[in-house]
């Protein structure tokens, strides 16, 4: 798939700033094929220069972006989301190559970014706001109160690698209907996506000043997060960067979409197939490379055997094929560092009596599908992120113990529930400490149209179209005393 993709793709890729394309040769980023590690395109890198241009000219365009009609917003969504939808299979082989992905996971990334920026476009027109009587006391005789949402303004957005096309739309979407100029900064482990995805932002109407897409060095970075002409930081990506950033924005608006290390329960009234299912599938899926990846699994003692027996057969079942056949399902890690890293883990679980179910070795960078079993607490594995095809069963006889044990993490993102007793449902509902709740499906699943986030170390803000928009806008009032006095 790779060398006949290649031979139709660039030497090199530009860069574009205030809409732009620059294109520079000199120490460009490399494309890297992560199926066979070959090199298979070159992307432009911006200079420190370049990002002041593209921070003061996206500074100057805000009140361009400000005054855009919502209808003008709509139908450059709209239109953005019918040209991905057009460039379908290109964009899904370059996602396969470049993310290290199966050729259907790729699509259905492609068809998920044409999701988000078709509701995108549907909530670029619903800034609505209120009209409320304040006169709540004598004192506030006369008065009544308009509150609308304005743009905050310049928005840098920074996306991570593991799903290069859908995250930064995820971004951009929410920032074009909410009326903000943007830099977007992609993963340097998977630029080209975004940067085809300026080529479409090309054809539209949004006004070219209002935004950038830049690939830049580490220690260009700071003015993208620290000037105070940038309004707001969303980033999507590690915890320990993420944070790192936050104290660099200052006193501007961050979003933080973080790690993870979610916990699925697998009740004792669960449909059992489909659980062993849907935790096969969330536990590894792009190899186990996302942040509501099934990590920890709680399952009730009288159907622990069962259940372990039943998901060992499926992961077993799980081979490597070529990552264009159809039937592909596992993936790479994005690098050998990061391959290591997850080796090194199991080698600890390992030394400190956990056993290995199945799994636990490596062939290139693909880890095969591993389920651990008594795993120490102080294991990486149990207590951090591992970002990798790796889940951990643990068994539980109370569900409420079930839960407290849920919560005994750093993370709070998402967690999940199978189960057909809606007492327990609830009660996961009020006491996980977790931006989200997934009842009967795995904890990867995500719903693009409900607020998306974590608690704990595992960020702030919400993300979904709806909830981003909240996030780049900021309320105004207008206060009016008696203007309809007699």
């Amino acid at each position: 798939m790779a060398s006949s993709l290649a031979n139709n793709l660039r030497k090199i890729y530009p860069f574009y700033i205030s809409g732009r394309p620059v294109l520079v040769d000199n120490n460009p980023l490399q494309v890297v094929n992560k199926h066979d590690g070959q090199v298979v395109t070159h992307v432009s890198v911006a200079s420190a220069e370049d990002i002041n241009d593209a921070i003061e000219n996206g500074t100057a365009a805000e009140h361009k972006m400000k005054k855009l009609p919502s209808y003008t917003r709509k139908k450059i969504l709209g239109d953005l989301a019918g040209e991905l939808l057009k460039m379908k299979e290109d964009m899904a082989k370059v996602i396969a190559f470049e993310a290290g992905k199966t050729i259907t996971d790729a699509t259905g990334e492609v068809l998920r970014a044409v999701d988000v920026l078709q509701h995108s476009s549907e909530e670029a027109v619903r800034n609505e706001g209120d009209y409320v009587h304040a006169d709540i006391s004598p004192r506030a005789d006369g008065m009544r109160g308009i509150v609308s949402r304005f743009p905050r303004g310049l928005s840098t957005l920074i996306t991570p690698f593991n799903f290069p096309l859908n995250l930064a739309v995820h971004k951009v979407g929410p920032a074009i209907a909410a009326g903000n100029p943007f830099i977007l900064k992609p993963s340097p482990r998977t630029p080209l996506s975004s940067i085809l995805f300026g080529k479409l932002l090309e054809k539209t109407d949004l006004p070219k000043d209002c935004w950038s897409i830049i690939n830049c060095d580490t220690d260009d970075i700071k003015p993208l997060v620290e000037d105070q002409r940038v309004k707001m930081v969303s980033f999507t990506g590690s915890t320990e960067v993420g944070w790192m950033l936050n104290k660099m924005a200052g006193n501007k608006k961050v979003h933080l979409e973080l790690g993870g290390n979610a916990a699925n329960i697998i009740d004792r009234t669960c449909n059992l197939d489909h659980s062993v299912d849907r935790i096969a599938w969330g536990s590894f899926y792009n190899g186990g490379q996302s942040c509501i990846s099934a990590q920890r699994i709680y399952v009730h003692e009288a159907i622990y055997e069962e259940f372990k027996q039943k998901l060992l057969e499926k992961v077993s079942s799980f081979k490597i094929l070529e990552p264009n056949d159809p039937a592909a399902f596992l993936s790479p890690v994005i690098s050998d560092d990061s391959a290591e890293r997850l080796m090194n883990n199991i080698e600890e679980v390992k030394r400190k009596g956990g056993r290995v179910l199945c799994g636990g070795t490596r062939s290139g960078n693909i880890i095969m599908p591993t389920v651990l079993e008594d795993v120490s607490r102080d294991s990486s594995l149990y207590h951090s992120e591992a970002f990798g095809p790796i889940c951990i069963l643990r068994k539980f006889t109370n569900f409420h113990d079930a839960c407290t044990a849920v919560n005994n993490s750093a993370y709070g993102l998402h967690a999940a529930v199978f189960s057909e007793n809606i007492h327990h449902i609830f009660y996961a509902y009020e006491h996980l400490k977790v931006g989200g709740v997934v009842v009967n499906d795995v904890s990867s699943t995500r719903a693009d149209a409900l607020p998306y986030g974590g608690v704990k170390l595992s960020g702030k803000g919400r993300e979904g179209v709806k909830s981003a928009i909240q996030d780049m806008t900021e309320e105004k009032v207008l206060l009016l005393k008696n203007i309809l006095k007699n």
